[in-house]
């Protein structure tokens, strides 16, 4: 029970480090946007980050110029302003559609950089009149759009106390739209020194994600029935194309233009694919047997259904916060069954890996309403904390096999000893006794050598019970 204790302990340091510091690792300030204006003179930016969250001004149906975007142009609607970080269908705007957003920053500050997030589906940034980001092109419909999704770090310098943030953007394929993730503005050594804790933790989960994932594919090789490391493997690997699909993850850095809509298509196959391989994985471990017919057809539904959306209607993925959630229903399922199933024999570590399944499937819904917009890859811990808990339940389980293995093989070297050794005392018994019954008068002294026999066959026995038999009890 202390080794488990240790065990636990480390999988949640090691997750709680790596979702906080990918999601707060610096200080921010308390400055904030107000009726589309953030003053920061009077802010120390010397050891802090500022995130452009509140009111900026907002032009819905409109993609203007830096010069057009100006507070006097006609907003939709009552209001020119809208709440950032937010989907403008939120603020009551349609879905479907393009906007122009614009922020006045006043500081006088030098080597200052811009952190340009996520922006839901393409987007045109501007500073101070000079275009500074893209991905993919902004249009009044459909057709004239072109998708991407990416994310810049860009040096910006203020003309004349003020630095001018215009942002065109229009959605018309994705489930949300607009400035749905913080911007940051600070001095460029802070902001590159936080941006390098953040991806390089990203790097390492990957990494280390890669390498558990190539283990176990090496282990499936040599012991193939054993499908449950082949089912690991293929979760960790989509592990692995999650973080760097997801929100703020390296495609939408490093990729020319940011995703466009096929990457997103196959963020969204992983997002399916993964309760999948998971609900397997669960079953084998647990040796819980699909023999329900109603279990086969809604595990089928609740895959069938997701991927008929993302890859079949045209605009299916608009839905996705709807349909999604179908991939938890088999997860739930077959966590109950496996309860169901060991509630007598369960250990340490699986029950440790019931709950890291709990808190993934629990999470999930809370990172998608209420964290998604907010933290920087909200997914990535609870990811980890399931990942380790797995692996760390197959290496105990491997460990406990190979020890039966082990003890099972010294035990067949004991008895194959014994019977070797044993056979001449038993030979010479046996002998002594068919004399005994032809020769009556040669009985007395056959009797002594036997007995003599069976002294040295008694500490024979016990010697090497002495020597082997702890083998049983390792």
């Amino acid at each position: 029970m202390k080794r488990f204790i240790i065990v636990t302990a480390c999988i949640v340091l090691i997750c709680g480090a790596l979702f906080y510091f990918t999601s707060w690792p610096g200080k921010y300030s308390d400055a904030a946007a107000t009726g589309g204006v953030v003053n920061l003179n009077g802010h120390d930016l010397s050891s802090e980050l500022v995130k452009l969250d509140g009111e900026w001004e907002f032009y819905f149906n409109e993609l203007l110029t830096p010069e057009a975007a100006r507070p006097d142009a006609a907003p939709y609607g009552d209001s020119g302003f809208i709440k950032v970080p937010m989907s403008w269908d939120k603020a009551g705007y349609p879905l479907k559609g393009s906007a122009t957003y614009r922020l006045t920053v006043l500081t006088d500050e030098l080597g200052l950089m811009l952190h340009i997030p996520k922006i839901t589906f393409s987007s045109v940034v501007w500073v101070n009149g000079k275009k500074v980001f893209s991905a993919g092109i902004p249009g009044r419909t459909r057709e004239e759009a072109t998708p991407g999704v990416g994310t810049a770090f860009v040096p910006v310098t203020p003309e004349n106390g003020r630095i001018e943030i215009v942002v065109q953007a229009a959605s018309y394929n994705w489930y949300v739209a607009g400035l749905r993730n913080g911007w940051e503005l600070g001095r460029s050594d802070i902001m590159l020194k936080d941006a390098a804790v953040r991806y390089s933790l990203l790097a390492l989960a990957i990494g280390a994600l890669l390498v558990m994932a190539l283990y176990h594919i090496i282990l499936f090789a040599y012991r193939r029935s054993e499908r449950v490391y082949l089912a690991f493997a293929l979760t960790l690997l989509s592990s692995c194309l999650r973080y760097f699909l997801e929100t703020h993850g390296f495609a939408q850095l490093l990729l020319p233009g940011g995703m466009g809509e096929g990457l997103m298509r196959l963020y969204l196959s992983t997002v399916i694919l993964q309760p999948g391989l998971e609900v397997f994985f669960t079953h084998s471990v647990f040796s819980v047997p699909y023999k329900s017919a109603a279990r086969r057809v809604i595990y089928t539904l609740c895959a069938v259904v997701p991927m008929f959306f993302t890859f079949v209607l045209p605009d299916g993925i608009i839905y996705a916060n709807y349909y999604l959630f179908l991939v938890t229903v088999p997860m739930v399922w077959s966590v109950i069954s496996a309860l169901r199933a060991s509630r007598s024999r369960i250990s340490s570590y699986n029950a440790l890996f019931l709950v890291s399944m709990a808190i993934f499937i629990l999470w999930y819904p809370i990172q998608k309403i209420w964290l998604d917009d907010a933290l920087f890859m909200p997914g990535a811990a609870t990811h980890m904390f399931l990942s380790l808990s797995q692996c760390v339940m197959l290496a105990v389980s491997y460990a406990e096999t190979k020890r039966r293995i082990d003890d099972l093989a010294a035990k067949t070297d004991f008895f194959r000893k014994m019977n070797h050794s044993m056979r001449t005392p038993l030979t010479v018994l046996s002998t002594n006794i068919q004399v005994a019954r032809l020769r009556p008068e040669e009985a007395e002294g056959l009797l002594k050598d036997s007995q003599a026999e069976i002294m040295k066959l008694a500490d024979m026995v016990s010697d090497a019970l002495k020597n082997n038999g702890g083998a049983g009890e390792r």
